[in-house]
């Protein structure tokens, strides 16, 4: 498993969101204990109470459907953990190392990080996935 990037934010960044652009849909995460771990084939979201600073990750590797197979559940997805003083978003990418004659291995992803105001990130998510489609 790769989890990169990953984004420590402080704990400003305490609204945590779900974002399906195919519907357009924002669906609000409650923290129900700390610390808090939860993963979700969707692009998160993490913003102020305002919600006018917000920030989001999205990669075409991370597949939406079949999720929460197992390999998927444990292994790939968008992330976020509110430990209570820091506030983390990732996104995790599955990543099978071969038993082979050499030792190196190239990984080859992208993830795109959308940095602004709730209405812009959902509005940048939404432009993305058109563009590049997640695998299926």
């Amino acid at each position: 498993m790769l989890e990169n990037p990953a984004a420590y934010l402080r704990h400003e960044f305490s609204q945590l969101y779900r974002y399906n652009p195919e519907l357009s849909e924002l669906t609000k995460i409650s923290v129900p204990h700390r610390p808090f771990v939860e993963f979700s084939s969707l692009p998160v979201i993490a913003a102020t109470p305002s919600g006018e600073h917000a920030i989001a990750l999205y990669t075409i590797d991370i597949p939406r459907t079949g999720f929460p197979s197992s390999k998927q559940q444990k292994y790939s997805g968008y992330g976020f953990t509110d430990w209570g003083s820091v506030i983390s978003v990732n996104a995790r990418v599955y990543a099978e190392l071969l038993r082979s004659s050499s030792n190196d291995t190239t990984f080859l992803y992208r993830t795109f990080l959308v940095i602004g105001r709730i209405p812009d990130v959902t509005a940048s998510l939404k432009k993305l996935t058109s563009l590049l489609p997640a695998h299926q």
